[in-house]
């Protein structure tokens, strides 16, 4: 059987925990504009997750060639906080080239984020 045929990267999705320090962490620290934000269909969410009861808020933001999804879930009430490491199954992250890497550091950590190891250059 043949690949599929992908057209283009339609979105990249992150589930967050609040979503307004996120999305002022993507909007004011990274430049991304907010293309959307508000809620979706229960019923349409619980369809389309498999989980009943899915209440969420969804905000669409756009940078760099890039959109990108963030998800708030208010219920179901049973959901939980991954602390995944980076090696575990599942565990995901953006990357972005940057013009100072002191800067990306310092804006981060003034939106409550910091470093998982240390700044290392990768020449690829």
């Amino acid at each position: 059987m043949a690949p599929v045929r992908i057209l283009s990267v339609n979105h990249t999705s992150l589930t967050v925990r609040e979503m307004k320090p996120v999305l002022a962490f993507f909007m004011d620290g990274l430049g991304y504009e907010l293309h959307s934000l508000g809620p979706r269909d229960p019923a349409m969410m619980s369809r389309m997750t498999g989980i009943p009861g899915v209440v969420v808020t969804i905000a669409f933001l756009s940078a760099y060639g890039h959109t990108l999804e963030l998800i708030h879930y208010y219920a179901p009430h049973e959901r939980r906080t991954l602390n995944a490491n980076l090696c575990d199954a599942g565990a995901t992250h953006l990357a972005y080239d940057v013009e100072s890497m002191d800067d990306a550091v310092e804006m981060a950590a003034g939106h409550g984020f910091g470093l998982a190891g240390e700044v290392v250059r990768v020449d690829a």
